[in-house]
């Protein structure tokens, strides 16, 4: 190959520089009087260089005080040859060779491109979808609370910390965008989110059907992790691609809902009394959101049973 083209910068997600060079050398290295300028304190200023001896590209390495890889094996030799999609890592910076016919790959498709550039899903709408969120969430509350006394006070609290813990997430996976690929996307990444949680919401009234059910606390318990697992991997594994279009946004999400899921879930367990004098059971007699403020709570209905017993008594 007469022509080089050097790729500096491998990692996913990240912008790469290209340099294309048809030189018979191109020397490489911290210095600034090298053709190709590496911000890499791991390398040295005259590291080596790349030439070309009759069609055939050599590199040559001119500093020994870190270990050039060549396709992840140490160079044994000052120069070597170079081939179309050999690696090269000079201190921590991953360099990669091509020559200009090397074969290249069919253009992905860009999920969900229209989001990514669309600038109507700002801060605004995801705020809207927040508090359309909060007022679904309180909806469902109340319903689900028909049968006892609806505490305000603790929903509000809970329901701010909710909404902290969901402006912090869609924050720091903005702030990923921002220095992964120089576009933090912070409304569509609140907006997901807040689409995520209101469909957690309204998967919560299964999980009291479950719970009323089973007349225990286990199966649904069960299923609520399950569910959870599935909406943390999927909400991270969008919320992964909205920062770097990452190739493997989908694996990273499950990797990322085991580590949050798992640690709640054994934080929680290892929070439990060794022993519990109260049997895990329903709460309610049947759901209370079926009749809509209708029901009646246990205690009301074994308070008119000892009422009942006391006035049989009595006559």
């Amino acid at each position: 190959m007469e022509s080089l083209i050097i790729q500096v910068g491998g990692r996913q997600g990240r912008v790469r520089e290209l340099v294309q060079s048809q030189a018979e050398s191109v020397s490489i290295g911290r210095g600034f009087d090298n053709q190709i300028v590496l911000a890499d304190p791991y390398v040295a200023p005259g590291q080596g260089c790349f030439l070309c001896d009759e069609g055939c590209w050599f590199f040559e390495n001119h500093d020994d005080t870190n270990r050039v890889l060549l396709n992840n094996e140490i160079l044994q030799s000052e120069r070597v040859s170079l081939k179309s999609g050999d690696r090269l890592v000079l201190g921590r910076t991953e360099i990669q060779i091509f020559s200009p016919d090397h074969e290249i790959p069919p253009t992905r498709k860009l999920l969900m491109s229209g989001w990514l550039h669309d600038d109507s899903i700002g801060v605004l709408a995801a705020l809207l979808a927040l508090a359309g969120c909060n007022l679904l969430d309180f909806s469902v509350d109340y319903l689900l609370e028909a049968t006892r006394e609806f505490e305000w006070k603790s929903y509000v609290i809970n329901l701010l910390w909710l909404n902290l813990i969901l402006l912090v997430w869609s924050g720091i996976w903005a702030i990923t965008g921002k220095l992964a690929r120089q576009q933090y996307h912070f409304g569509q990444q609140l907006f997901i989110s807040t689409v995520w949680l209101a469909l957690l919401i309204l998967a919560s009234p299964v999980l009291t059907y479950l719970d009323f059910a089973s007349n225990g606390a286990t199966l649904s318990t069960i299923i609520m992790v399950l569910v959870l697992f599935v909406m943390v991997a999927g909400l991270a594994k969008f919320n992964l691609y909205f920062a770097t279009s990452g190739r493997y946004a989908g694996v990273i999400g499950m990797v990322i809902s085991v580590v949050i899921v798992g640690g709640l879930s054994m934080v929680n367990f290892l929070s439990q009394e060794d022993f519990d004098p109260h049997a895990q059971v329903s709460s309610e007699l049947y759901p209370g959101f079926i009749l809509f403020g209708e029901g009646e709570s246990v205690e009301s209905y074994f308070g008119e049973i000892d009422t009942m017993l006391k006035t049989a008594d009595q006559e």
